[in-house]
């Protein structure tokens, strides 16, 4: 038992003076690292505007999932009939949907419908 605590007291050593070696490597680093954004400070104020930039552009353009999935039900219609989504140019307005519903009511198909109305992709 005392052969084992010592092996798990040394192993225990050797991990604090690996992390603290660790600890100084990196303090070392950031001590540099600053020392080196001091003396370049115009490469450092274009870097972050240019991050800043991108950051701004993939914030405006970017689409969440959610976004994307109400954009795809709007600019596409379910056909149960077919077991088919009719891709659209656009989204239909009241007066098309009305109109849309009740040509449907009467026996024609979406397909036909949309076709005339000029909307398909």
């Amino acid at each position: 038992m005392k052969k084992l605590w010592s092996k798990i007291k040394n192993l225990a050593k050797k991990f604090w003076e690996k992390l603290q070696d660790a600890c100084i490597w990196i303090v070392k680093m950031v001590k540099k690292l600053i020392e080196w954004c001091m003396n370049n400070q115009e490469v450092v104020y274009c870097g972050v505007f240019a991050a800043s930039c991108a950051n701004t552009i993939y914030k405006k353009y970017r689409k969440t999932k959610s976004e994307k999935e109400l954009e795809f039900h709007r600019n596409n219609l379910y056909d149960r009939s077919m077991g088919h989504y009719w891709q659209l140019r656009r989204r239909l307005t009241s007066d098309e949907m009305r109109e849309l519903e009740q040509r449907k009511y009467y026996g024609e198909s979406m397909g036909d419908i949309l076709e005339s109305m000029k909307v398909l992709a």
